[in-house]
């Protein structure tokens, strides 16, 4: 039980990666989307949209199909929008990207919380807070990360990567 909520955590950790990821790519975005800033604020909040109303939904979905069908399909929405995100050119398409990848990512910290109170609820406060940590730290990461590797090479590569680690943390 451990092990597929230390899963869940990296999955946390990776769609805070996500999350945070257009914030260093300003500049690419409006240049391959070719949209000014109000456009790109937009694409960007695509994500949220879709993330903060699903928090309450997201919760009686994992008490309906429990927390590994839940969270499995969410990994996978998050890797199939980042593919939509970063394989189009059409500022629509990714949109819908970025909805996938929000819709996705408000799984993760539900489902973690309903695995740790179905398998270890006396370390239910403890996984809550390692969890907590390893979303921020994803965001601190995200920032770094994206930023170097961005910096190397075509953004459009390092999201494609972004979406293959998730799809492996799919599989797993």
């Amino acid at each position: 039980s451990y092990l597929v909520i230390c899963l869940g955590m990296l999955f946390y950790y990776c769609e805070y990666l996500l999350r945070v990821s257009p914030s260093v790519m300003h500049s690419e975005l409006m240049a391959h989307y070719r949209i000014n800033d109000f456009q790109l604020a937009n694409l960007i909040a695509t994500y949220y949209y879709v993330y903060a109303p699903m928090q309450l939904p997201v919760g009686l979905i994992a008490d309906k199909y429990g927390p590994f069908l839940s969270m499995t399909v969410a990994c996978l929405l998050c890797s199939l929008g980042t593919y939509l995100f970063v394989g189009t050119e059409t500022l629509l398409v990714a949109k819908l990207g970025r909805f996938f990848v929000g819709l996705g990512s408000a799984f993760a910290f539900v489902c973690v919380l309903k695995m740790a109170a179905l398998f270890v609820p006396k370390h239910f406060s403890l996984i809550s807070g390692i969890t907590m940590g390893l979303g921020q730290l994803g965001a601190m990461s995200g920032d770094v990360v994206f930023t170097y590797f961005i910096s190397r090479m075509p953004w459009q590569y390092v999201n494609v990567q972004a979406a293959r680690a998730g799809l492996l943390l799919t599989l797993l």
